[in-house]
C-alpha cells in the first residue's frame, strides 16, 4: 500500500502513526469531511474514569496529526484495497 493525502481517500481509509522505539503510535478509520476537520475514529482504552475501552469518534485529521506528532510520531493516510465478493 502506498501512503496517499487524507483529501485523496472515501471515508474507511486508514490514519496510522506507527510505534516507533520512543514512543505508541495509533490507528483511527476516516470519516466524512474534507481536511483537517475530517472525522477520525478510533478506540480508546478503558481508564480510571470509564473502564470500557470504546470505539468513537476520538478526533479530527488535525488533532490526530498534531497529538502524534507531539510525540515524535509521524502520520500516514491509506486506502484499503477493494476486494470482490467472498467465494464459497
Amino acid at each position: 500500500m502506498k501512503a496517499e493525502k487524507a483529501d485523496n481517500l472515501p471515508p474507511g481509509a486508514l490514519i496510522i502513526s506507527p510505534t516507533t522505539s520512543k514512543a505508541v503510535g495509533h490507528v483511527g478509520i476516516l470519516g466524512a469531511g474534507k481536511g483537517g476537520d475530517r472525522l477520525v475514529y478510533s478506540s480508546r482504552s478503558p481508564s480510571h474514569r470509564d473502564p470500557v475501552a470504546r470505539w468513537k469518534q476520538n478526533y479530527t485529521v488535525i488533532s490526530f496529526t498534531d497529538a502524534h506528532s507531539a510525540v515524535g510520531l509521524r502520520t500516514y493516510f491509506y486506502r484499503l484495497p477493494m476486494v470482490g465478493p467472498a467465494v464459497s
